[in-house]
């Protein structure tokens, strides 16, 4: 039986953009088969990387949850003890922050933390989104620390 369409999928290396197959059937075919391209993720570029991150944390950076839940834990326990923040005690390596009593709202505190180098997201209006890595050991801690404690005192 012969096919009633035709794709080729290319990548750069073969001069095409990726996703970007040549193709050759009726315009109607075309359109349908775009669609359900879009539909199944076919037009995400460089989806391999994105799944081979995945792959690498599945297969090996299940154990060290544990570093990354204890230092959301550390990092909640002393933003807790900052007058004005409450943090939530984590339940994952995700910190919420509750800047709401300080007079300052989070997108102000993400600044604020930004300009002493730390990162953090605001989280609607009273509240910042702290998350811990691999990359956060407890100096990363202590100088997030650092920087709440001295944006609070600044606006105290």
């Amino acid at each position: 039986m012969l096919a009633s369409s035709v794709q080729i999928g290319a990548d750069r290396a073969e001069a095409l953009r990726p996703g970007k197959g040549a193709k050759a059937t009726r315009d109607a075919t075309i359109q349908r088969a775009r669609s359900l391209r879009k539909m199944l993720g076919g037009s995400q570029r460089q989806v391999g990387i994105a799944a081979a991150a995945g792959l690498v944390a599945v297969s090996t950076m299940v154990e060290r949850l544990a570093d990354d839940h204890l230092a959301a834990r550390r990092l909640a326990e002393g933003i807790g003890r900052i007058a004005g923040l409450v943090a939530k005690r984590p339940q994952t390596n995700i910190v919420q922050v509750d800047v709401g009593a300080t007079g300052l709202d989070a997108t102000q505190w993400e600044s604020a933390l930004r300009r002493l180098g730390v990162l953090v997201r605001p989280w609607g209006r009273k509240r910042l989104r702290c998350v811990t890595h691999r990359h956060v050991g407890a100096e990363e801690i202590d100088l997030a620390l650092a920087g709440f404690t001295a944006v609070a005192e600044r606006i105290a």
